[in-house]
């Protein structure tokens, strides 16, 4: 006889994780599935940045928009809630971040970006020439912009991925590991279940959170979801101390449809470090490490830069200095 759960989730990522989290909190028992570990792809490499929080009282423009500020909103509720749940801290802290432009066109796309935080009610301040320190003592003080956005947050994402992965459990759900989903049960036109490897799962709903693999789940159901990946690269500082107070994003290109098309090895990874270093001059200037997919672990006072490429999966290396 099949397994049955109120819910599946297909996915044990960070969405999958909290869907499954969220439900249980509502009394509902989800069966988490993923075809590896848990949060060991796009979950595990992205760099646990959480956006700066909007005004509520400004609707969005895009169900995007909306989504992300509502996320936003949560997650100092959830960190707290896990936290007691759990004993996990997932690391949560409001640290705030600048962004940061080096050549003219930088500057324009900077400012672009900063209009559509004014639309949004995101709290930013762009800082003179010679208040960078104030914000982030580790900024070339040579930049030609800096704006500094006060609610801008991290989390661990390792850390927050176990919290939420012992929740789920410790409520009454489970999550499978090394058991992904081939198919789908349906009757009529609403899913009941999935088929794996391992047998069949019954259940009443069916959640698809599977990252670049959901659209090739749904197509087996007539759905067409595109879900193209992104590809992250990764460069992990060792430095003799913790440099930054603050979260540093120091690339302002456009970063649709252009992709990295092997993995950072050879001269990729050092390039990466001297593009983090022209932006942060007061880094260690030796890399510990570089990776796409999934980033080596960080420890207290390294520094990890992260920079989203659009792109096709690449087999993972790390380049060990």
């Amino acid at each position: 006889m099949a397994e049955r759960f109120d819910v599946i989730v297909a996915g044990a990522g960070v969405v999958g994780l909290s869907v499954a989290y969220a439900l249980a909190r509502e009394g509902l028992r989800s069966a988490v599935l993923d075809r590896r570990k848990p949060g060991l792809e796009a979950s595990w490499a992205g760099a646990g940045l959480l956006p700066a929080v909007s005004d509520p009282d400004r609707r969005p423009s895009h169900p995007t928009l909306a989504l992300r500020a509502w996320s936003a909103r949560l997650y100092p509720e959830w960190s707290a809630a896990l936290r007691e749940e759990t004993g996990i801290d997932n690391g949560f802290r409001r640290t705030g971040g600048v962004d940061v432009a080096r050549t003219e066109a930088e500057e324009h796309a900077l400012r672009t970006t900063a209009g559509r935080w004014r639309v949004e009610g995101i709290a930013y301040e762009r800082l003179a020439p010679g208040d960078f320190a104030r914000v982030e003592p580790a900024l070339d003080p040579t930049l030609r912009a800096v704006y500094f956005l006060p609610d801008r947050a991290q989390v661990r994402n390792p850390w927050h991925l176990r919290a939420l992965a012992e929740a789920v459990e410790a409520r009454g759900g489970v999550v499978l590991a090394d058991r992904g989903v081939e198919g789908f049960l349906a009757r009529g036109d609403r899913a009941t279940g999935v088929r794996t490897a391992a047998g069949e799962i019954e259940a009443d709903a069916v959640v698809v959170a599977a990252g670049a693999w959901s659209g090739g789940l749904l197509a087996g159901l007539g759905v067409r979801a595109p879900t193209p990946p992104v590809k992250g690269q990764i460069v992990l500082l060792n430095p003799a101390r913790p440099m930054l107070r603050r979260i540093v994003d120091p690339d302002r290109r456009d970063r649709r449809g252009r992709g990295l098309r092997r993995p950072p090895h050879g001269r990729r990874l050092p390039r990466a470090a001297r593009r983090r270093r022209r932006a942060l001059p007061r880094a260690g200037r030796r890399p510990r490490g570089g990776d796409l997919g999934r980033p080596p672990p960080r420890q207290p006072g390294h520094a990890a830069v992260h920079r989203p490429r659009a792109g096709l999966p690449q087999p993972v290396r790390r380049d060990r200095p």
